[in-house]
């Protein structure tokens, strides 16, 4: 998922080490699938009839959370772990 990142090596031991910023981008990765999600919610909407109301209430269900964790929960927790880890490292 891009955290760890395996070195090279001359030996038969293996090295591994924390790739810089992978956290954030295993983060970013988890918050496009839920945009993904919220995309295919969408579609599923437009291809069930109305007459199948159970099925279009967990859809439109599945879309709407998926489009409030991406943007309301996800784009606010990023700008805060950015803001957060600046500070960070400012000292501060």
């Amino acid at each position: 998922m891009g955290v760890v990142e395996r070195l090279p090596s001359a030996t038969r031991q293996h090295h591994y080490r924390l790739t810089p910023g992978g956290f954030t981008q295993v983060l970013r990765v988890q918050f496009a699938r839920l945009r993904a999600g919220a995309e295919a919610a969408e579609f599923g909407l437009s291809v069930v009839g109305e007459d199948r109301a159970d099925q279009r209430e967990r859809l439109a269900d599945l879309r709407d959370f998926c489009e409030f964790a991406a943007q309301d929960v996800g784009d606010e927790f990023m700008r805060r772990w950015e803001d957060y880890r600046a500070r960070r490292r400012d000292g501060r």
